[in-house]
């Protein structure tokens, strides 16, 4: 049988994962799958303390699993970045993730099939729309703030240490030790080439 774990999330204490669960086991037996390992949490999506996240990515780099099942997207990533970069490591190391409100596996024999790669490139200029309404209200803001006077800008005595650069960048050093190519890098990040390139030189100064 091919091995899976399930990954189940809800958002606070008041809910309730077993539907999750009971799905996700009876998609399981339906279809030849043995559940090695389940990880459940009850924590919101936003939070950075996702232990059991973390754990369940951890067991399927190192045990040989062909599944993750999951409810929905929205349960593997807090944030539009976060399920890319979840899919693509998953996808890397030949890891299929099962979503079962969308009754879709990332990869077929091995392959990312053609629905997944045309829902990645969705949620990828999902990312970007965010990112420019991000911008567009940011610079309303400072447009709003120099015509009442004000001034923008880091302050002159103000320098920011490579280290601090790279604090900024954490999803870009994670994907370059993955060895994952500038290209990809930028749409998953939403990052410029120059900005990408910068990280990649102070990594390879240290």
């Amino acid at each position: 049988m091919k091995k899976a774990i399930i990954y189940a999330r809800v958002s606070t204490n008041r809910q309730d994962l077993q539907r999750q669960l009971t799905e996700l086991n009876q998609y399981a037996k339906k279809n030849g799958f043995e559940i090695v390992a389940t990880f459940e949490e009850k924590i919101s999506g936003k939070s950075k303390e996702r232990v059991e996240f973390q754990k369940m990515v951890s067991f399927a780099q190192t045990q040989n699993i062909h599944s993750v099942l999951c409810w929905e997207l929205s349960r593997i990533g807090r944030n539009t970045v976060e399920v890319l970069t979840t899919i693509q490591e998953l996808n890397s190391i030949q890891v299929n993730t099962y979503i079962h409100n969308l009754s879709l596996n990332t990869l077929e024999s091995g392959k990312i099939n053609l629905l997944t790669d045309f829902m990645l490139k969705i949620l990828a200029s999902v990312n970007d729309m965010e990112s420019n309404q991000i911008k567009q209200r940011l610079n309303s803001g400072y447009k709003h703030h120099i015509e009442n006077g004000g001034k923008v800008g880091r302050p002159q005595s103000s320098i920011e240490t490579k280290e601090q650069f790279l604090e900024k960048h954490t999803e870009i050093i994670k994907l370059l030790k993955k060895s994952y190519p500038i290209r990809l890098i930028m749409p998953i990040t939403n990052s410029s080439s120059v900005t990408v390139q910068k990280v990649k030189r102070i990594l390879s100064e240290q």
